[in-house]
């Protein structure tokens, strides 16, 4: 006799990604499309602000406007996300 197996259904964390010094999102989109392969209808996230020679502005102001970036994405998801911070 068989007998029906029901496996509950499970949704990956959305992820935000955040690039290096003197890079963007462009260099980010292997990364995204990977995850989007690897986990799909994963919400992926890649920022591009403070891309290129603006990120070599001062840190601070950087995390800052970033960080208020991250909040607002992450009050959209309250059940967590995926931060990856990467630099080549």
């Amino acid at each position: 006799m068989l007998s029906a197996v029901i496996v509950p259904a499970y949704s990956y964390k959305p992820v935000v990604i955040i690039h290096g010094v003197l890079s963007g999102n462009v260099t980010l989109y292997p990364l995204v499309r990977r995850i989007q392969e690897v986990h799909p209808g994963t919400e992926v996230y890649a920022t591009d602000r403070f891309g290129g020679w603006s990120s070599l502005e001062p840190m601070w102001h950087q995390v800052l406007e970033i960080g208020a970036d991250a909040l607002q994405f992450m009050a959209y998801h309250p059940q967590g996300v995926h931060l990856i911070g990467i630099s080549k």
